[in-house]
């Protein structure tokens, strides 16, 4: 039976979090809505800020638990799932390649398999920040399914597959062609009919059915470079990895039906978050969750984003717990909100409040780089208000691939989330261990502008033969810059700094002392920043670069003669 929806219920009095999610309200458009439910009780809800600017509609209004909201990654939840019962049903082997039910990714390797996708341990590249390389920008228009022509074309494995957890949006959409494949329907037709639909989640889709629901939905807002209040939507293709519409009252009945379906109560435990990998170490991301934990307890969850707005849901199986969070603007992590206000529900369920935990080591905060690659990571510490309270912070970042760090014993972090780093410090510098890959040296980065005599020695246009790729290094107002592209017409022309010998790194971040600023941008500053490793010859001649972002790795650009 569906959970009765109420607006009130006592244990959870949600104006208790007024003064919290009002701070948050510091613009036009911004708007929060939040659902908390303890097993099958009511579940009350509480709304902030603005649904839909015109006409003036508001989160607190009724009819915002049936408004369709664009939840984006939590997508991926529904697709693991969509696979997990092809899989119960043998029409998918979680071990078998890839290339078995999608033969057109043998190009690039014959071995990931369907649970490396499940776990984002494939290896393989995110298509939009692989697509960059190529001098495009997220905002081209370029289709979601051309960008996965870029994948099975001109791709290559960054790690070998299983070695590392690696957040990106390939992955399921990989899987979701798999289910097409396997089922001979569209995706939406399929989780529209096995997965929805058995639910309750009659207003729940992925893309297809956007046109008819989009008069209804919740405006989701940005706000651009000149300051003006965009509305944002996604082109709503049908893809595994972002494209589901759903409500809060779809989602509050998907937390009832993991409730009492035996499949989606186990599939934590039999293949995802909770799963321990072969060295009994618990896995961080599987089947489309995070594993959290919340005050103590295990938990899993989801969060989504784009430029313009932000989802989470969080579950505590312990404490039949489930949180929901829709934001209007992509303000904070979606994931990171539902979380905290997860804990928030624990400690009124009588659970312990989390240890606020320990600051970051003070030599670790700051830039450092690999002198045999120019891969670059940040290390950062500061504090984050929760509604329980201030706690402390530590996260590392590669591009935008940024995770939160743990103490792992003496001179040693690792992270905690999408990413797999482990961070071991000494007098020396630091060893980052990518997944269960050897550890790197990382020595201290000082980001310099360019050197006039460097700038001569760079200068140049650059070809890469695979990604049909030009790329410029010249001098603009006395520093040097990076372009995409062989006229000064380009929209990439991004500053260039020197971060070791030979080592450069490129951003459309804004450089501040030691750190990058990509508030303005949330999602992606980090993903535009390149890593420049210069190639030379016998001779010590500047010969090719090798230029890297997070998720695409060591593209060789040959160096091309003077016009």
């Amino acid at each position: 039976m569906t959970a009765e929806i109420a607006a009130k219920q006592t244990i959870f009095d949600l104006a208790a979090l007024d003064t919290y999610f009002e701070s948050k309200m510091d613009g036009p458009g911004m708007g929060m809505f939040v659902v908390v439910q303890r097993g099958d009780e009511p579940a009350p809800w509480r709304g902030w800020g603005d649904r839909q600017i015109h006409p003036g509609q508001h989160w607190q209004d009724p009819e915002s638990l049936t408004t369709p909201f664009w939840i984006a990654s939590i997508s991926k939840h529904f697709t693991a799932y969509a696979i997990l019962q092809l899989a119960e049903q043998g029409r998918v082997d979680l071990d078998a390649p890839v290339c078995t039910y999608l033969p057109r990714l043998a190009r690039v390797s014959e071995t990931v398999t369907v649970r490396n996708l499940l776990d984002s341990r494939s290896g393989l590249q995110h298509d939009e920040h692989f697509m960059v390389l190529c001098g495009s920008t997220p905002e081209a228009g370029m289709t979601f399914r051309r960008r996965m022509d870029f994948v099975y074309d001109m791709s290559h494995l960054d790690v070998p597959p299983g070695t590392q957890t690696f957040y990106q949006s390939t992955d399921f959409t990989l899987l979701g062609e798999v289910v097409e494949a396997v089922t001979g329907e569209t995706l939406d037709g399929y989780a529209r009919r096995a997965v929805f639909r058995p639910a309750g989640m009659a207003d729940s889709f992925y893309g297809f059915h956007y046109a008819e629901a989009y008069p209804r939905m919740a405006g989701t807002y940005r706000v651009s470079e000149y300051g003006a209040l965009q509305n944002y939507h996604n082109n709503m293709e049908v893809l595994g990895d972002g494209s589901v519409v759903s409500t809060a009252a779809d989602m509050i009945n998907w937390h009832q039906h993991i409730r009492r379906d035996e499949l989606a109560g186990e599939w934590f435990e039999r293949f995802g978050a909770f799963r321990e990998d072969a060295d009994g170490a618990g896995i961080m991301y599987g089947c489309g969750t995070n594993r959290l934990n919340v005050c103590g307890s295990p938990a899993y969850g989801k969060g989504g984003h784009s430029y313009a707005h932000a989802s989470g849901f969080v579950r505590v199986p312990e404490l039949d717990l489930f949180v929901l969070l829709f934001s209007n603007q992509p303000l904070s992590a979606g994931l990171g909100l539902a979380g905290d206000v997860a804990a928030w529900a624990a400690e009124r369920l009588g659970a312990k409040t989390s240890a606020p935990g320990a600051s970051l080591p003070e030599q670790l905060a700051g830039l450092w780089v690999n002198e045999d690659n120019g891969y670059l990571v940040e290390i950062m510490g500061g504090e984050r208000q929760r509604p329980t309270g201030k706690v402390p912070v530590r996260s590392i970042r590669f591009g935008a691939a940024k995770a939160a760090l743990l103490p792992a014993g003496d001179g040693r972090m690792k992270s905690w989330g999408h990413y797999e780093y482990e961070v071991e410090y000494g007098p020396d510098g630091l060893r980052i261990a990518f997944g269960d890959n050897p550890p790197e040296p990382f020595i201290r980065a000082h980001p310099q502008t360019v050197p006039a005599e460097e700038i001569g020695e760079l200068s140049g246009r650059y070809l890469c033969p695979v990604l049909d790729g030009l790329v410029r290094i010249r001098e603009e107002d006395g520093n040097a810059v990076l372009q995409w592209g062989p006229g000064k017409a380009i929209g990439q022309v991004l500053p260039l700094y020197a971060t070791a010998a030979d080592c450069y790194m490129a951003s459309w971040a804004p450089l501040e002392a030691e750190s990058f600023d990509d508030d303005r941008q949330p999602r992606y500053a980090g993903a535009q920043t390149y890593y420049v490793k210069v190639l030379r010859g016998d001779g010590g001649e500047v010969e090719a670069l090798s230029i890297s972002n997070c998720h695409a790795r060591d593209y060789r650009y040959e160096k091309l003669p003077a016009l």
